[in-house]
């Protein structure tokens, strides 16, 4: 779709595709609303200055380059993609270094350095969809994190994934992912109405419809 926009955000720019189409005066504009709705679920927990922050993200599909996306605008220090195929997590960073002008490094997650990063992190964000299966233990040791360190799983099914659940179980902040998918939703339904939603009343349907 991006091609057939008259104009495009620089959320929707940086990570290649939209997901949110405007018609206003005979144009077309296109947005991309997970970046600006994973940094609104960090927001909404408090955490509302990302500069100089440094950042592990595990996984390098399409959730994590909208999220490299949000963070880089807003002014991270620098970036460990961490991915299961080493090819994948050097492209992504590549790509998105050139993009955003910012340190992004990619390595496997059985990289030696891996515990040195992660023991330097200030946020860990997760968008593996192994997340999804309670069975499954966390891709990355725990223990190498800092106390003050931000967990964050984009997998809103189940609320609490096993790496939330054991980063809490470690004393760690913890943020699942039903606040960015909420967030992207009523950035979208704002740009196409005008009107701000109720974020809240947004947030108990999506919990009552997934798991009520």
């Amino acid at each position: 779709m991006l091609p057939l926009m008259d104009e495009v955000s620089k959320e929707a720019e940086l990570i290649g595709a939209v997901n949110t189409m405007v018609f206003r005066d005979g144009k077309v504009f296109g947005h991309n609303t997970d970046a600006k709705g994973f940094i609104a679920s960090l927001n909404e927990e408090g955490i509302n200055n990302l500069k100089g922050m440094k950042v592990i993200i595990l996984g390098a599909g399409g959730s994590a380059q909208a999220i490299v996306t949000g963070l880089a605008i807003e002014g991270v220090s620098n970036i460990v993609i961490a991915n299961r195929t080493l090819e994948k997590a050097i492209s992504l960073a590549s790509e998105m270094s050139e993009k955003t002008g910012i340190s992004i490094k990619g390595i496997s997650l059985n990289d030696s350095n891996l515990s040195e990063f992660a023991s330097n992190c200030d946020l860990l964000v997760s968008t593996v969809t192994s997340g999804m299966d309670i069975r499954l233990d966390p891709v990355i040791n725990l223990d190498w994190l800092k106390k003050d360190c931000i967990v964050c799983d984009i997998v809103y099914t189940p609320p609490e994934t096993n790496l939330l659940i054991s980063a809490k179980n470690k004393g760690l902040k913890t943020i699942g992912g039903m606040g960015m998918l909420v967030n992207q939703g009523a950035i979208s339904f704002q740009l196409w109405t005008g009107i701000s939603p109720p974020v809240k009343i947004m947030r108990e349907a999506l919990f009552n419809a997934l798991f009520g």
